[in-house]
């Protein structure tokens, strides 16, 4: 398994650079399976996704607000 954290601030200046990457993670899937994560969306992740042969998309839902107790 190989887990890849996307920084889209590494695209920025080389923006051609995604599609190598892209293709890299793809070839890489054939022998291996590719965890791409990220924070949120950008339209880099988005870009890279393009040669996936599957996509899933975890969020979570809103979170219980926690209270705060004072103690006398």
């Amino acid at each position: 398994m190989i887990v890849i954290e996307n920084d889209p601030l590494l695209y920025e200046d080389a923006q051609g650079m995604v599609e190598y990457v892209s293709q890299g993670l793809h070839d890489a899937a054939k022998e291996a399976t590719v965890l791409l994560y990220s924070l949120g969306t950008d339209p880099f992740r988005e870009d890279m996704t393009r040669n996936a042969d599957r996509v899933f998309y975890f969020d979570e839902g809103p979170r219980a607000t926690t209270k705060r107790l004072e103690l006398i």
